[in-house]
């Protein structure tokens, strides 16, 4: 109690041989306290909820997962009864096993377990920054932490002259925009970004068709059922730029 009263500069309490009382000041302090506590009510079971709502976890890989996240108000709302949880990896998760509620993947589920959902394609260009005329100078994802198809692709090329490896796919984006070499990017990547032109055709052997998974038993809970649809109206609406008909200036 004294602590309080040299913090605060007042005296809040009265001493006497029956005990603590509180003075003017200290009971203008309570009726501001009782306030609060009662101010802070909605807020403390607004946040109980959040605690007791449901996680649907979407598993997808960099890109992908970056385009969900410049997109979130498409895919959650904060009156939902559950919350999202993104889980970004090259890597496939297992969903027979429940590593995650639902799957963004580049093929169709060989598991007899898994229901999957076709939207469109996915197509992959080369870019580099705008304006640099780079040729012929590339910026590659290190073999040994190469998983995915456009990283395999580069590394096969053996005339390209690599200049600077990176270990993970969202890398590439930060490098090529140095102006010091070239990277291939899915097209919905590489076309929003203004300071980047394509600088070759579409790459049309990486072209790739796009698939929510998920798992079979799990498809019909409401909240799963809610983020699969969004998720397909947000690609969908979105279907010219990943199959690569949307570059700005070509």
């Amino acid at each position: 109690m004294l602590a309080l009263e040299e913090a605060l500069g007042c005296r809040l309490f009265t001493r006497s041989a029956r005990g603590y009382g509180l003075t003017d000041e200290g009971r203008k302090l309570l009726d501001h306290v009782q306030a609060m506590e009662t101010a802070m009510q909605p807020l403390n079971a607004w946040q109980e909820g959040i605690r007791k709502r449901s996680q649907v976890r979407i598993s997808a890989g960099s890109w992908t997962a970056q385009f969900c996240a410049q997109n979130l108000s498409r895919l959650w709302r904060s009156s939902d009864t559950f919350m999202l949880a993104f889980k970004s990896t090259e890597a496939r998760l297992d969903l027979a096993h429940r590593e995650a509620e639902i799957g963004l993947r580049n093929a169709a589920p060989t598991s007899a377990n898994l229901a999957a959902r076709q939207l469109g394609e996915v197509a992959f260009a080369p870019y580099r920054a705008r304006g640099s005329g780079v040729e012929n100078q590339w910026i590659a994802i290190d073999p040994a932490a190469a998983s995915t198809p456009s990283a395999h692709w580069l590394n096969r090329r053996t005339e390209a002259e690599v200049v600077v490896y990176a270990n993970a796919p969202r890398m590439l984006h930060d490098l090529v925009r140095t102006g010091l070499g070239i990277a291939i990017l899915p097209c919905f990547v590489g076309d929003r970004d203004a300071d980047l032109e394509r600088c070759g055709s579409l790459i049309e052997e990486l072209t790739s068709k796009q698939w929510i998974t998920m798992h079979n038993d799990d498809r019909h809970r409401s909240e799963i059922r809610t983020v699969i649809d969004r998720l397909s109206r947000l690609l969908s609406d979105h279907a010219p730029l990943f199959r690569g008909e949307r570059p700005i200036g070509g």
